[in-house]
């Protein structure tokens, strides 16, 4: 009966949990802002990228990192970062895909 217990712990605390729309936008603020001042421009691209809704971590995560890939000049957002407005997790990445070509340096301006 423990073990029972502490499998149904350990399962409930590994539960992924969405990360509230403050702290995603504070994030995707942090990435945007690194690649900002990589780029040594004035300001990030326009319109700002704006969170709504708490945020699944894989999404958040995936365009945190594909912002800070881009090229410079740092004119617009890399198309994974539609993600943190679509309702389900982004699944696997297809093996044939290349993060960085396909979905990080193709930009949305």
């Amino acid at each position: 009966m423990r073990y029972i217990l502490l499998i149904l712990l350990f399962l409930i605390s590994c539960a992924e949990k969405p990360i509230p729309a403050w702290d995603a936008q504070s994030q995707i603020n942090a990435a945007v802002d690194f690649k900002t001042r990589e780029c040594k421009q004035i300001g990030p691209p326009q319109p700002p990228l704006l969170v709504f809704t708490d945020q699944d971590s894989r999404n958040l995560n995936l365009c945190s990192v594909a912002i800070t890939r881009t090229v410079c000049p740092f004119e617009g957002y890399p198309i994974i970062c539609l993600s943190i407005y679509m309702k389900d997790k982004v699944d696997d990445i297809p093996w044939y895909l290349n993060f960085n070509n396909d979905l990080a340096k193709r930009q949305l301006k």
